[in-house]
């Protein structure tokens, strides 16, 4: 064999010895596929804990048993927590973490993507789950129950969901979302907590979806100091509020089912703005929204507001009760107006519109107030709006605006949580004659020359007053003097304009002062003419 074929042949045995050290070095350094750790039935509290801490990055923990008890777990790495037999744990407060509490489950900041599924976590402890500074955490198919504070908590946490969970009966809230971002919770049944079913504050883009949110001591839905929060397809129902917000910059609550909250079905509180209420069903509440803000550039369009219902039973007074929109005492009005209109607001007890005696008069745009009659449609005195009147047709109803048809940009709500296209005083299911309701920032201006405002679903307001059809000052309309309305009830405009004579003499000395001198005056005419007699 000549040497250049030796040469040929060693240099072929190298190249497939370095591919063969290349594929050995590849094999042995590429990371362990991830493992299942079951959790074998009456494990305790440690044994659980140390066959966690022993796991690798992405491994699934496997709870075989049907029960177990004195549990409180640190998750400090991505894992899956599983049980396929819906198994109980009951939380104890072995684990106390400083400034938080104690839990069943607590997921560090090195349990980014970890996911928690299918158990049912009784909680003797603060909290059934606490997530803390993590991002990616996935909460599915849990029940959970009791907790001196939370059901869960997140705080610092961002990218992560809460689907198809039962969060009940905690002492604090159901859920609490601190300091947190891009957060979603979707299909979950959350009622029966001591405060609020869903609790958000200092927080932004969160997202609220097709929840039912039901008989909660306090708020379905409380928002404090948030932004970008998305409130849609929910039913808010039996809470002492429906949905609370403070200190808030673009709310969207949409579509939802708002109802039998014993206090609002909406409060709006401090400083509002950018609040949009729109397409959602608001009915027998004690009042439907009560606007207790400085508001800026909030809009309450394409609603349904009706039936709420007079109260002896809150903590407020029953002047205050029964209205389908109301003003509270600490209403301002920004350059920014607020934008009532397109609404269809019938049927509440006390006033579909009511302004606060304080405000001297409380500007709302076009609605449907369950009459065309001008001296029936239930808006207190104090109250500046324009009618919107219906005309029958074999199709259902037809709605005006002066000459304008505007049933494109009445309620549909055919996308709402209940289904319901609804409409009218009468109880007729179509609220306008396609089935669209149109919120999408089309401008309104052409279609509607006679409304109180010109202005786009999205843009700046203009008043634009039209004597023909606005309901004015003091139950007057602006081109006649014929009654604003009061559902047949001439009281409500008696009580109002009283309520409002005696605000004016409390808030103005002089005023009590020039009482007392004109009957001074009187007295001393009096005693003159009788000493002369």
């Amino acid at each position: 064999m000549n040497s250049k074929k030796i040469k040929e042949i060693l240099n072929l045995r190298s190249i497939l010895l370095l591919l063969s050290i290349i594929i050995f070095i590849s094999t042995n350094m590429s990371p362990a596929s991830a493992a299942t750790i079951n959790i074998a039935p009456g494990l305790q509290n440690y044994d659980i804990q140390t066959l966690i801490n022993g796991s690798n990055q992405g491994d699934t923990i496997n709870f075989l048993g049907s029960s177990y008890s004195n549990i409180s777990l640190i998750i400090n790495k991505k894992l899956n927590i599983i049980s396929n037999k819906n198994t109980i744990i009951i939380s104890n407060n072995s684990n106390n973490i400083p400034g938080l509490g104690t839990f069943a489950f607590y997921f560090t900041n090195t349990s980014l993507g970890s996911v928690i599924a299918g158990f049912n976590i009784i909680t003797n402890s603060d909290y059934g789950i606490i997530a803390e500074n993590v991002k990616n955490i996935t909460i599915n198919s849990n029940n959970i129950s009791g907790g001196h504070e939370d059901s869960v908590y997140l705080k610092n946490v961002s990218y992560s969901n809460l689907n198809q969970n039962n969060l009940t009966n905690s002492g604090g809230n159901g859920l609490n979302i601190e300091n947190s971002k891009n957060v979603s919770a979707n299909k979950n049944l959350i009622k029966n907590n001591i405060n609020s079913g869903i609790n958000i504050s200092n927080s932004s883009n969160i997202g609220i979806t097709s929840n039912n949110i039901i008989n909660n001591n306090l708020s379905g839905l409380s928002v404090y100091s948030s932004k970008n929060v998305s409130v849609k397809n929910n039913t808010l129902e039996n809470n002492e509020y429906g949905a609370y917000l403070s200190n808030t910059y673009k709310i969207n609550i949409t579509g939802n089912k708002i109802d039998k909250n014993r206090i609002n079905g909406i409060s709006l509180e401090d400083t509002t703005e950018n609040t949009s209420i729109s397409q959602n069903n608001i009915t027998s509440n004690i009042n439907g929204i009560y606007i207790d803000s400085y508001s800026v550039n909030d809009t309450i369009i394409n609603n349904t507001i009706e039936n709420s219902v007079k109260s002896t039973l809150t903590y407020i007074d029953v002047f205050d009760t029964g209205d389908g929109i109301g003003l509270g005492d600490n209403y301002q009005e920004s350059n920014n107006l607020i934008n009532i209109l397109y609404n269809i607001i019938v049927g509440n007890q006390n006033f579909n519109v009511k302004s606060n005696p304080e405000y001297s008069e409380f500007n709302v745009g076009a609605n449907w107030y369950g009459s065309n009659n001008r001296e029936d449609i239930g808006v207190c005195p104090m109250v500046c709006t324009a009618m919107i009147t219906t005309n029958p047709t074999g199709n259902g109803i037809n709605y005006y605006s002066g000459n304008a048809l505007v049933n494109n940009y009445m309620p549909g709500f055919s996308n709402s949580t209940n289904g319901n296209s609804n409409g009218n005083s009468n109880g007729n299911s179509n609220g306008n004659s396609n089935g669209n309701s149109n919120g999408n920032g089309k401008s309104n201006s052409n279609v509607n020359s006679s409304t109180y405002y010109s202005k786009s679903l999205n843009g700046s307001s203009s008043l634009t007053k039209q004597a023909t059809d606005m309901i004015g000052i003091i139950g007057k309309s602006l081109s006649n003097e014929g009654n604003a309305g009061s559902n047949g009830n001439g009281l409500k405009s008696v009580e109002v304009s009283i309520k409002h004579t005696i605000n004016t003499i409390k808030n103005n000395p002089y005023t009590i002062l020039a009482i007392f001198a004109l009957l001074a005056l009187i007295g001393v005419g009096y005693f003159k003419k009788a000493k002369f007699d």
